[in-house]
C-alpha cells in the first residue's frame, strides 16, 4: 500500500503523488519490535512452522519496516534515528525467519507517523 499525499500544482488542482517504499535486505540487528503492536504474544509451534516453510520455500513477503522516530521538536515534524528500524508488519515472519537462521530480512521500508503505522497494522490484521 503506497502512501499518497496531495500536492498543489500552479494551477490549483490536486493531484495524488505516489510515495513508493523502498525494499532493502535489512540485518537483524537493526530491527526492532514496535510498541505500537497491541500482539505480544507468538505460538511458538507456529513460528516453528513458519521457520520451516522459510527454509523450504523462502521468505514469500516482505516485513514493513519504519525509521525509528527519535524526537518531535515540533507538532508534525518527526526527526528519525538513523540505520534503526521498528517493524510495523510482519512481526511473526521476522520471527520465523530469525529462526530459520537468516541474518537479514527483505524489507518494505516506509517513513510512517505513529497514527500512519497503527493504521497499516490494523489493516493488516483484518
Amino acid at each position: 500500500m503506497a502512501k499518497s499525499k496531495k500536492k498543489a500544482t500552479a494551477a490549483a488542482e490536486v493531484v495524488e503523488e505516489v510515495v513508493v517504499p523502498t525494499l532493502e535486505y535489512i540485518n537483524f540487528d537493526k530491527i526492532y519490535a514496535s510498541k505500537l503492536n497491541s500482539r505480544q504474544e507468538f505460538d511458538q509451534i507456529e513460528l516453528d512452522d513458519l521457520a520451516a516453510s522459510i527454509k523450504k520455500v523462502g521468505l514469500i513477503q516482505p516485513i514493513t519496516i519504519r525509521p525509528i522516530p527519535a524526537i518531535e521538536p515540533e507538532p508534525n515534524v518527526i526527526l528519525f534515528m538513523d540505520g534503526v528500524y521498528e517493524i510495523v508488519c510482519g512481526e511473526r515472519r521476522f520471527r520465523a525467519a530469525q529462526l530459520a537462521g537468516l541474518t537479514s530480512i527483505l524489507c518494505s521500508i516506509r517513513t510512517l507517523s505513529d497514527a500512519e503505522a497503527m493504521e497499516l497494522m490494523i489493516t493488516e490484521n483484518l
